[in-house]
């Protein structure tokens, strides 16, 4: 059992995930402002917090920074309903252990917790050669992504290195090129670059939806319009990472998306 604190002014939310988390058998704690939730992060020292950024009294940032003030090592998960590029760079910075939008099922929120609570959590990379072996459900078989980007240099480099993590990747120029292998063999995770000459990646992962295929998807992005980092997140990406990412965060951000999206 864990002690898992919430951190949101919606007190539906926090019953709603409360009773996900206590069906479980974690203990679940609620805080309707920030200094209520410094308060029981302070008395209790939980496993995870639930961070909404947005809170009537301070701001969601302010309390991350002071929760990583206490405890250096504090796992600290961002849920928010108005996510930006912005925002999760400064939660990133400030050490959030993810970045989510309320738009997920609560499900897979409490599955992400499960997982990462049966392992240490994730610092700062995983181990090379098992961080493709670690989801629920999979086989021991490499777990097969698809990288998708117009550079050759930026599908070489993280293709490498992704392998080197025990994955199957494949790469694709273009979108219409990653259209036809993910059709006829569909990857378990799909990074795509969404700043393509022949197809931007907001269409491609919105073809792929159309076509029914499920892989998880990771934007890449160097881009910081809100409007394409709405668009793309309506698509349910399961993460945005600006470009260029350093290789171990992209790693632990497939972890994290395979988990999210495991059966």
């Amino acid at each position: 059992m864990a002690t898992i604190l919430i951190v949101d002014d919606e007190r539906l939310l926090c019953d709603l995930l409360q009773n996900q988390l206590r069906s479980h058998g974690h203990e679940a704690l609620s805080a309707y402002t920030g200094r209520e939730g410094l308060v029981l992060f302070r008395q209790r020292r939980p496993r995870f917090t639930i961070l909404d950024l947005y809170l009537p009294d301070i701001s969601g940032l302010e309390v991350l920074r002071q929760m990583r003030e206490l405890d250096p090592h504090a796992a600290v998960i961002i849920l928010t309903g108005h996510p930006s590029s912005d925002l999760e760079r400064q939660a990133r910075g400030l050490g959030a252990t993810e970045f989510l939008t309320k738009g997920l099922k609560l499900e897979t929120v409490v599955l992400m917790m499960q997982e990462a609570l049966a392992r240490p959590l994730p610092s700062p990379a995983p181990s090379p050669r098992t961080s493709g072996r670690k989801i629920p459900g999979a086989s021991q078989e490499p777990i097969s992504l698809l990288f998708v980007d117009d550079e050759d240099s930026v599908c070489a480099f993280y293709s490498q290195y992704l392998i080197q993590c025990g994955y199957q990747v494949r790469t694709a120029k273009n979108g219409p090129a990653a259209l036809a292998l993910a059709e006829q063999q569909p990857p378990r995770l799909i990074i795509v670059d969404l700043t393509m000459p022949d197809m931007a990646g907001v269409e491609l992962v919105r073809k792929l939806r159309e076509r029914q295929v499920q892989s998880a998807v990771i934007a890449f992005t160097s881009s910081r319009d809100e409007r394409l980092l709405e668009e793309i997140l309506d698509l349910g990406v399961v993460d945005v990472m600006e470009k260029p990412a350093d290789p171990e965060r992209l790693a632990i951000a497939i972890q994290v998306g395979l988990i999210l999206t495991s059966r």
